[in-house]
């Protein structure tokens, strides 16, 4: 039968945005964006779990309420990709409603009422500018008259914004203001000397003490009493003048009170920020704040403060910021992206994982625990990590970060920079000889590079296609032993064509590029699986969508761009959830194996792509984002999966 056991996981990750519900008092709801969807916690940021499924796929990076979410319980979210979601059960399931602009990140997302249940909603996006819509998100509308940058960092509505309808930007080039619901902007305060504006908030009593807040990278807390014409500095006692994150007491209006994100602490006012304390100093930095009154009969001794954290999850405190403790119970959102085995894994037991915001870990015990891998590494993006073939005998793994290439020949120990010194490196492959012909090949952009000696050197490689982004990349051995490399390559839709994925290959050490696979294709993602017996057969499987292709033999078809392969799709998993993860299996001119990730589930197919089964029912509730076999498969048919926010999971067929 077999069953998926859960191995290590990781608790916390990176939190950029906190709510707490309108009746925070009374319901005890607070919910958290972060990189592995959206969380909820039901006991006033104690402990937290997953807020329905289809935001447990994507990074969320903004939540707004509904202004009269007490009856109708509809919050939204924005992603990192440009969507916009609602929920309306209070998070217990989502529906996609719009992309916006170009597809950037969603960082801003603020609801008001506009009578008769009308709900506005106003976004502000990394950077395609400020959209609007006066339909709940059915319908959106870009709102960048006047804007002279469309990089929002934050955005705050006025609590009349029905009726006055105001609202504030943050961008990189000042504080930005409308008195139109977004149809046209103008400038009420500029970055002084390059200084950036890193939040913004509106007083709840706004129409009649006309305050806002700003907190600023260099200067502090600023505040204006005159609706944002003019502006003073509010840093008496604080430890810090760099300003992350801003929250007011939902009494702000009665009791004056504040908290501020200083880089790595915390410090609160009561007098509307004339004085600070420090109430809180972490070694992580702090991205985000929320603070609610405790419900009358709770354990909390004063008001609630919950703080979001770089890696670090949450921090809450239950008496007004005196104690501070994690609160991460549940809050599993690392992101993780990737696994990687030791070749000599039934021995050393060794394996990494990795993401975009976590760096490297490593466990050397099976899975069971992980530490982190990332000395000399530290805050680098990590697109793709790589295991020497030789691993087990020398130790190195070699990383694409966002700035350059690393190397580590120490299992992970340290890392020292290899190469393309400050370049965002997004794909990397070695040849299977590295051990003998240190082949390497990366790719910076939309440009190829490849070194003939372990990265010391590199050379430009020419481009399979013109207008063509490389997406995936690995490296083979033809039959004659030669470096060939594979690459798929994705051209951008336009309003005249969808999307294109096409796959290519040549030799390193001369020829031409050859085109073997071309679709019409929606997602950008394409995942190739490279068998051992590639050498041999020269057979390779497509991840694309929702479907692996695999080649039909001994065919071939003549099309407009030339005479190419015949593939087939075979459908994994649920129709809506793309291929994530796709690897052959060792030894696999015997086993016919291959592992595949389908969203809700992880698949195997034994006769070479061409039919699926799902390996076991369920891994807890969140989608598998990388599968690897183990080096034993053909014997064992074992495998480790990783879910979204961090789980490690083991399959054991014979349990």
């Amino acid at each position: 039968m077999g069953h998926w056991i859960p191995m290590a996981g990781r608790q916390g990750g990176t939190v950029p945005t906190i709510v707490l519900s309108p009746d925070f008092s009374a319901d005890h709801l607070a919910f958290a964006a972060t990189n592995a969807g959206v969380f909820r916690s039901r006991d006033g940021g104690r402990s937290w779990e997953p807020s329905g499924d289809l935001l447990n796929s994507f990074a969320a990076q903004s939540i707004a309420f509904s202004p009269f979410f007490a009856t109708d319980r509809t919050l939204f979210a924005g992603s990192a990709d440009g969507g916009t979601y609602r929920s309306v059960d209070a998070g217990d399931s989502w529906s996609f409603l719009a992309r916006l602009g170009r597809g950037s990140g969603v960082v801003a997302l603020v609801a008001a009422s506009t009578g008769d249940k009308g709900i506005t909603l106003v976004a502000g996006t990394l950077a395609d500018g400020v959209f609007a819509s006066t339909d709940g998100g059915a319908e959106w509308k870009a709102h960048n008259s006047g804007l002279p940058d469309l990089s929002v960092i934050d955005l705050a509505l006025s609590p009349a914004f029905g009726r006055d309808q105001t609202a504030f930007v943050a961008t990189e080039e000042g504080l930005q203001l409308t008195t139109d619901c977004g149809r046209s902007w103008r400038q009420v305060s500029a970055s002084r000397g390059g200084d950036s504006i890193q939040c913004v908030k509106i007083s709840p009593e706004f129409a009649s003490d006309r305050t806002v807040l700003m907190g600023t990278e260099e200067q502090g807390v600023l505040r204006s009493s005159d609706g944002g014409t003019s502006w003073s500095p509010l840093n008496s006692g604080l430890p810090d003048s760099c300003i992350n994150a801003l929250a007011l007491s939902p009494e702000f209006g009665r009791d004056r009170t504040m908290v501020a994100a200083t880089g790595q602490s915390i410090a609160i006012s009561a007098d509307g920020g004339e004085s600070w304390r420090l109430v809180a100093a972490e070694p992580e930095v702090i991205l985000a704040l929320g603070i609610g009154s405790p419900a009358p009969a709770s354990r909390d001794s004063g008001q609630v403060i919950l703080a979001g954290l770089v890696a670090g999850g949450i921090l809450r405190s239950a008496d007004g910021g005196k104690s501070w403790e994690k609160a991460n119970q549940g809050l599993a959102a690392s992101y993780l992206v990737d696994l990687a085995l030791s070749p000599g894994f039934e021995t050393d037991g060794t394996l990494f994982a990795w993401g975009l915001s976590d760096g490297v870990l490593r466990s050397e015990d099976g899975g069971r625990s992980w530490q982190p891998s990332s000395s000399g590494i530290e805050g680098l993006t990590v697109a793709t990590l790589v295991l020497s073939p030789a691993f087990a005998i020398d130790g190195g793994l070699y990383a694409a970060t966002s700035l350059g290439i690393f190397r580590s020949l120490d299992r992970g120990a340290s890392w020292q920079r290899l190469g393309l010194a400050n370049q965002s490196v997004s794909l990397l492959a070695l040849s299977p000889a590295f051990s003998r012909e240190p082949v390497m090949v990366a790719a910076t952009g939309s440009a190829l590079q490849w070194s003939r000696d372990g990265g010391a050197g590199w050379s430009p490689l020419e481009a399979p296609a013109e207008d063509e982004i490389p997406v995936s990349a690995k490296l083979a051995l033809d039959p004659a032993g030669e470096p060939t490399l594979l690459v798929a390559t994705w051209r951008e839709p336009l309003y005249y064509r969808r999307g294109r994925l096409r796959v290519w290959s040549r030799t390193l050490t001369g020829g031409s590029w050859s085109m073997l696979f071309s679709r019409d294709a929606d997602v950008k993602v394409a995942i190739l699986a490279v068998p051992d017996s590639f050498g041999e057969d020269q057979r390779f499987f497509v991840g694309n969508g929702e479907a692996v292709y695999h080649v039909v033999p001994d065919a071939q078809e003549r099309t407009r761009e030339g005479v190419r392969p015949i593939w087939l799709p075979a459908w994994v998993g649920t129709r809506g959830r793309p291929v994530v993860s796709l690897a052959a299996a060792p030894d696999f001119a015997r086993s016919h194996a291959l592992l595949a990730t389908g969203g809700d589930g992880v698949y195997l197919s034994q006769d070479d792509g061409v039919r699926w089964q799902r390996l076991g029912e369920t891994l807890g509730d969140r989608a598998p984002v990388a599968v690897v076999p183990s080096p034993e498969f053909s014997k064992r048919e074992t495998a480790y999966a990783l879910t979204m926010g961090g789980q490690l999971w083991r399959w054991d067929p014979e349990r």
